[in-house]
């Protein structure tokens, strides 16, 4: 996991609820430090690759990375669940483009099986 403001990594393990529909992150480290993110794969708005251009990601975490992790690195933007909220941006590396691909493509896969409307 990146951070986009700073750059700063943070090692994390992620897995795919299929049933729930889940994307369920937590920060790998000692117990009090570790967070956990969870949110419907029907909340994320769109997620970006290199492929889409280098644009899409801030300078600094661009340049900060080799391009075995650029060909890995993926930016998931997600809503909240307060519909005010502005959404949330979680930047990603995969340990290869194909690694990546396998996952994007099973989260359309569950985005297009799970109904938009739900909540959570």
């Amino acid at each position: 996991r990146l951070s986009g403001r700073t750059g700063t990594r943070t090692r994390a393990e992620y897995h795919v609820d299929a049933d729930l529909g889940w994307f369920v992150l937590k920060t790998v480290g000692a117990a009090k430090s570790q967070k956990m993110m969870v949110f419907p794969v029907t909340s994320i708005e769109d997620i970006y690759t290199v492929d889409d251009g280098e644009d899409c990601f801030p300078k600094h975490v661009i340049k900060s990375l080799t391009s075995q992790e650029k060909a890995g690195l993926f930016l998931i933007v997600h809503t909240a669940d307060d519909q005010n909220a502005e959404p949330t941006e979680l930047f990603l590396i995969e340990d290869s483009k194909s690694a990546r691909n396998y996952l994007l493509q099973h989260l359309q896969d569950l985005v297009r099986s799970k109904p938009s409307t739900t909540k959570v």
